[in-house]
C-alpha cells in the first residue's frame, strides 16, 4: 500500500493589523497570496510553477469570508487561476472576517472584539457559516468545494455537524500540533478518520521532543519543519503503513515580509528549497508514495478504521531545523 500525500496550501488575504490598529493598518488582499516583486509572483506563483515543474497537484484551500471586507472580485481572481492550472480548490473559513459586516466595526473593537474562532459559534452559526462560504464559490464561478479546513484548525463536534448538515463530505480541520480540541476524540495526529458523516484528514502532528519530562508537538509544515524531518516522517510513515500524510504551507510562508502591509520583502529561499526538494522527492519515491487531493477522493476508498499514529524525529533533527529557522529568521542569508 503506497502512502498518499496530500500538499494543502492556506491561501488568504491578511488582517494586517487592522484589528489591532484600524487607523494606521487596512486588510490586504492579493498582496499576500502573489508576494509579487517586478512583475514575478513568489508567493501563489512560485507554488503553482513548482507544482507544474515537477507534475504533481496540491490542494488550495482558499478562504471565502474575506468577500466581506474585499467582495467577490479579488479571491475570486486567486481561486480562478488556480483551478485554471488544474490544481484543486477547496474552501478555508476565517470567520474573523465577518466581522465586516458592521459598517461600525472599528467602534466596535474595544467593546466586542473579533472571533475568529469557529468553535465558540453555535451549531446553526457554523452552519451559516459554512453555507455562506460555499455561496462565495458559487459566485467566483468555481466547483462547490467538497471538502473545508477551520481557520487556525480550530475544530469541534459541531464543526462536523455542521458539515455533514451541508452536504461536504471532507475536511482537514485537526492540527494537534497547533490547535488541541477540547474533545479527547478528536486529538487526530494522523490517517483519515470519520466524524459524523465526514472523513477528517488531519494536517500531521509529530512529536519533534520526546523526553521522560516532557514531549512536545508540531504540525508538519514547510516553514516549520526542516527537510530531514519532513524526509524521515515520509519514510516513517511509509515503513507504518500510514494512509494518508496531509503537509500545511501558506504563499506568504516563500518570502519574508518586512511589515504587516506587505509592501516590501525578501525571497525565503529556506522554504523555496524545502518545497522544491519535498517535490522532487515525491516524484522519484513513487514506489511508495502517491501525491492525490481532496477532490480526488471518494468515501468508498477511505479506511473507516485508520490508526492515530503519532511519529517521532530524532532530536538531531529539531536540533537542525531550530538552528536553521532562527539564522533564517534573524540572518535571512541563508
Amino acid at each position: 500500500m503506497k502512502t498518499k500525500v496530500i500538499l494543502t496550501i492556506d491561501t488568504e488575504f491578511s488582517i494586517a493589523g487592522a484589528f489591532a490598529d484600524p487607523v494606521n493598518n487596512s486588510p490586504v488582499g492579493l498582496p499576500a497570496v502573489f508576494c509579487e516583486k517586478s512583475g514575478k509572483s513568489h508567493g501563489l506563483g512560485f507554488i503553482l510553477d513548482t507544482l507544474d515543474e515537477y507534475s504533481l497537484k496540491g490542494t488550495f484551500f482558499v478562504e471565502a469570508l474575506n468577500a466581506n471586507y474585499f467582495g467577490y472580485e479579488l479571491m475570486g481572481q486567486v481561486a480562478q487561476q488556480i483551478a485554471s492550472k488544474n490544481q484543486d480548490v477547496q474552501l478555508h473559513l476565517h470567520p474573523c472576517w465577518n466581522y465586516f459586516k458592521n459598517p461600525n466595526w472599528q467602534k466596535l473593537l474595544k467593546t466586542s472584539p473579533p472571533n475568529d474562532d469557529i468553535t465558540r459559534r453555535q451549531l446553526d452559526e457554523i452552519e451559516a457559516i459554512i453555507t455562506e462560504g460555499i455561496n462565495i464559490f458559487d459566485q467566483w464561478g468555481v466547483p462547490r468545494p467538497i471538502a473545508m479546513r477551520t481557520g487556525s484548525l480550530c475544530v469541534n463536534r459541531n464543526t462536523y455537524k455542521a458539515l455533514s448538515k451541508t452536504g461536504i463530505q471532507f475536511a482537514s480541520n485537526i492540527g494537534v500540533g497547533i490547535y488541541k480540541p477540547e474533545e479527547v476524540d478528536l486529538e487526530l495526529y494522523s490517517g483519515s478518520h470519520k466524524i459524523e458523516s465526514c472523513f477528517d484528514l488531519p494536517v500531521l502532528t509529530y512529536c519533534d521532543i520526546h523526553l521522560p519530562s516532557k514531549k512536545h508537538l508540531k504540525l508538519l509544515t514547510i516553514t516549520g519543519s526542516c527537510w530531514q524531518e519532513i524526509e524521515f516522517l515520509l519514510l516513517s510513515a511509509a515503513k507504518k503503513q500510514l494512509d494518508y500524510v496531509v503537509i500545511l504551507t501558506h504563499p506568504s510562508e516563500f518570502v519574508k515580509h518586512q511589515n504587516d502591509q506587505y509592501s516590501d520583502f525578501a525571497i525565503n529561499n529556506i522554504n523555496r528549497r524545502r518545497l522544491q526538494q519535498l517535490c522532487s522527492f515525491l516524484q522519484n519515491n513513487t514506489e511508495q508514495f502517491s501525491v492525490t487531493t481532496f477532490s480526488e477522493l471518494q468515501p468508498s476508498s477511505i479506511s473507516l478504521n485508520s490508526p492515530n499514529t503519532l511519529l517521532e524525529t530524532p532530536h538531531l533533527f529539531t536540533l537542525k531545523r531550530m538552528i536553521e529557522n532562527y539564522a533564517n529568521d534573524k540572518i535571512g542569508k541563508l
